[in-house]
């Protein structure tokens, strides 16, 4: 059963309430249940990733959020189900003055990437829909999306598709995929979804 969370320093109700996303407390429950399959939305908060990497992870979480990406990079070495994705990254739309810090957001990307390379399976496209179509300019988020990661990758084939099936279980010879398939083939009927992954 895969499990989407929040996991950013956004929209807390009270003040530090947000910090209660933070990656520290997956960390406690992927050891406890090392093969659950869990999203970590946001990827800890990509938009606010401008730092550069300390070489060491911060043990106080909350002094530092925006290393809360780092922090996942660790985490996604050691369990082979934990995925994140990067919805409402609204930043990749090069907006005013938001060109420079999406570069340097991506300068740091590309360093952990570097330094964890099952992140490149591990990431996933999202849009965070509910938020992003209030952003100006949202009709150029995918395109965009579709630049900044095809740089970053050097191909977009599992950042836009692979990793999400990988995530649910659709990707063959997944568990889930092949109940699907086995269901399908009993009912005598196709299954075209399953045919593009």
């Amino acid at each position: 059963m895969p499990i989407m969370a929040h996991c950013a320093n956004s929209i807390g109700s009270h003040p530090d309430y947000a910090l209660r996303a933070a990656p520290d407390y997956w960390r406690l429950v992927l050891k406890k249940y090392p093969s659950l399959r869990v999203n970590l939305g946001h990827f800890g908060g990509i938009w606010s990733f401008t730092t550069p990497c300390p070489g060491s992870i911060p043990t106080d979480t909350s002094k530092l959020p925006e290393l809360w990406p780092y922090q996942i990079g660790v985490m996604v070495d050691t369990y082979e189900n934990l995925y994140v994705d990067v919805g409402d990254f609204a930043g990749v739309l090069d907006r005013w003055d938001e060109k420079q810090t999406t570069a340097l957001i991506f300068n740091n990307l590309k360093d952990l990437i570097k330094n964890h390379p099952k992140l490149k399976t591990r990431v996933m496209y999202g849009t965070d829909w509910a938020l992003l179509d209030r952003e100006p300019q949202n009709e150029r988020y995918y395109q965009s999306m579709h630049d900044h990661f095809h740089k970053l990758f050097g191909a977009t084939d599992d950042f836009l598709g692979k990793n999400a099936a990988r995530f649910l279980g659709l990707y063959p010879p997944q568990q889930t995929r092949r109940r699907l398939e086995t269901f399908y083939l009993n009912k005598n009927r196709p299954s075209p979804f399953l045919t593009a992954v």
